[in-house]
């Protein structure tokens, strides 16, 4: 895991100060039970007033390397999870090991708190189409500047 500088933690939050120009990467990670298309990948508690996903990677992790750190929020996928844009839809094989990286910039200081809880992802399998909320371990607070 890599939080960026300024990033506190308070109780099982991470709390990072969201202002004009700050940019947090959220790499979270999924496992579909079964073969499915991902429609989109979305960060729950995100408003579009204040932020915006500037950039969205995936890729596979295969179970046998070792997961990657991160040192900073520039950091890309590693070469081994054979990262792709995220800019449409994609096929995602039942038990893969999903990856996905969100660079989310700020567009205005934050005028209250937000609390991103995890991502929502809408897939469609059998031609059903469905959205999973995926928790995230440690949500992430927004605050405004003190």
């Amino acid at each position: 895991m890599f939080a960026a500088p300024g990033t506190r933690a308070a109780g099982d939050a991470l709390v990072v100060e969201w202002r004009t120009g700050t940019d947090i990467a959220i790499i979270a990670s999924f496992t579909p039970s079964r073969f499915v298309r991902v429609r989109s990948v979305t960060l729950t508690g995100l408003d579009p007033k204040n932020a915006f996903i500037a950039s969205a990677q995936y890729g596979f992790w295969d179970g046998q390397t070792s997961l990657p750190s991160f040192t900073s929020e520039t950091d890309q996928l590693p070469a081994e999870f054979h990262p792709r844009a995220l800019v449409g839809a994609f096929a995602a094989p039942a038990r893969s090991r999903v990856f996905v990286r969100l660079l989310v910039r700020a567009i205005s200081d934050a005028n209250v708190t937000e609390v991103l809880t995890g991502i929502r992802v809408d897939a469609e399998s059998w031609a059903w189409a469905h959205t999973t909320f995926i928790p995230f371990e440690q949500p992430v607070t927004l605050e405004p500047p003190r």
